[in-house]
This record gives C-alpha cells, structure tokens and sequence, in this order.
C-alpha cells in the first residue's frame, strides 16, 4: 500500500497521543483510526491495523504497571477470561443489529459518565491502592470485564474509558490500580480482535507496527504520568475522552 510520507508522520502523531490516552484514561482509538483512515486505509483495515498499535502500547503500559505492583493475577485472570467471553459475543451480536442503535445509549450513558468523574465518584483521590481479593470483588470486576467485552465487540470507542469509570465506580481500588486493571482488560480485547482481522487479511501491519512504536513512547508517558500523579492527571483525560467521543457519536449520527 503506498502512503505518502506526509500521511506516515500523521500516523505516527496521532499513536503516539493515543498511547498517551490509551495508558492513561482511554479511547486512544478516537485519534488513531481516523489517522489511519486519513492515511488511505478504508474503516475495517483502520480498525484491524489500529489493534496492533494498540496492543503494543497497552502491553508496554501493563508491563509498567505490573512492575509497580498495580496489578493482581487473580483479578487480571478472571477479567482476562470474562472480557474475551465478551469481546466474543459482542462481536457475534454486531453481525445481527445496527450499532446505531448503541450509539443512542451512549448519548444516554455519557452524561452519567461525566458526573462519575466531576464527582469523584469514579476517580478518587484518597483511595489506598494495592487490592483485597474477595468473591465479591471479583464478581464485580468480572462482570464489567464482560460488559465492557460485549460493548468492545460490538461497537468500541471509548471502551477503555468506561472501563476506568466502572472499575472506580463499582470497586474500592484506587485510581492508579484502576488504570492498570482496566488495561489488562483493554488488552485482552484488542487481542482476540486482532486474531479476527489477521485471519481476514484485513491489517496494513507495517503501518501498525510502525504506529505501535509510537504508541509505546506515548503509552510509557501515559502510565508514568497515572503513577506519579493518579487521580490528578486522570480526571482531565478521562473528560478529554468522554468529549472526544461524543464527537464521534455526532459525526457519526
């Protein structure tokens, strides 16, 4: 595929802000894809090549996490195994309903989203981090792993956003536990996805990896910048990605 240089550079900002937000407070994807696009891919190569950058960024952030201690196995096992369930009948259910239709209950979530955030409700400053495994908790993390799978599978932006507002929302982590919880989730989704859009021959992977090195430099500063500051960092990208979605649902509309 010929792309011109200018249109690589393009490519390479657009990943590098997106592993930024895609390790931090999410929806990375709403500034990746249409660079892709821009690019010349058409949507469903986009969305293919756009996992691999993905997953290369979200890999360098959970790495970072789990060597500081955010993250726990158990949690991650069962969100791993629930969020792939997900991720595979949300993406069964796309081939039987109109994502329009999702697209209108997204317009009704967000605004619970923004008072989640602007209230503390789902970025809490004096929370401890570290997690107490109980059956309890994993149930919960469970279940949102595989709503936020389904959702993934069927439709995807912002998936990464609703992942930290209903971690924070629903359990007792702080936010940096959150964050790193909620990209092993992300992870696990964007992997079982790329498997489905290599077999389908619909991935430019030069360009992805390509994006992905970038994605990894912004995704080091995105997970670094979580760590140091937590919930103050995490507040204002979570409402940069709650507004850069709800453009997407207007373009879209």
């Amino acid at each position: 595929m010929d792309i011109s240089l200018g249109f690589v550079a393009l490519v390479c900002v657009a990943c590098f802000l997106a592993g930024i937000m895609n390790a931090s407070g999410g929806s990375g994807g709403l500034l990746s894809i249409p660079s892709f696009m821009l690019a010349g891919l058409d949507s469903h190569f986009a969305i293919g090549t756009n996992k691999v950058q993905a997953i290369m960024g979200l890999g360098l952030a959970v790495i970072r996490y789990a060597r500081r201690g955010f993250i726990n196995a158990k949690v991650a096992l069962v969100s791993v195994i629930c969020s792939v369930c997900g991720a595979v009948i949300g993406s069964n259910l796309s081939l039987l309903a109109s994502d329009r239709l999702l697209m209108y209950l997204m317009f009704a979530i967000l605004p619970f989203c923004a008072w989640a955030i602007l209230g503390g409700k789902s970025v809490d400053h004096g929370r401890p981090e570290g997690v107490t495994v109980t059956p309890k908790l994993l149930a919960i993390v469970g279940a949102i792993a595989l709503a936020c799978g389904i959702y993934d599978g069927f439709y995807g932006p912002g998936s990464g956003t609703f992942l930290v507002v209903a971690l924070g929302m629903f359990t007792d982590m702080g936010v940096k536990t959150v964050s790193a919880h909620a990209k092993v989730i992300n992870l696990s989704d964007n992997l079982a996805a790329l498997v489905v859009f290599l077999i389908n021959g619909r991935v430019v992977v030069w360009l992805g990896i390509l994006g992905g090195v970038c994605s990894m430099l912004g995704a080091w500063i995105g997970a670094g910048a979580v760590m140091k500051s937590g919930a103050k960092i995490m507040k204002p990208l979570l409402l940069l990605a709650l507004v850069l979605l709800v453009v997407n649902l207007i373009t879209k509309l």
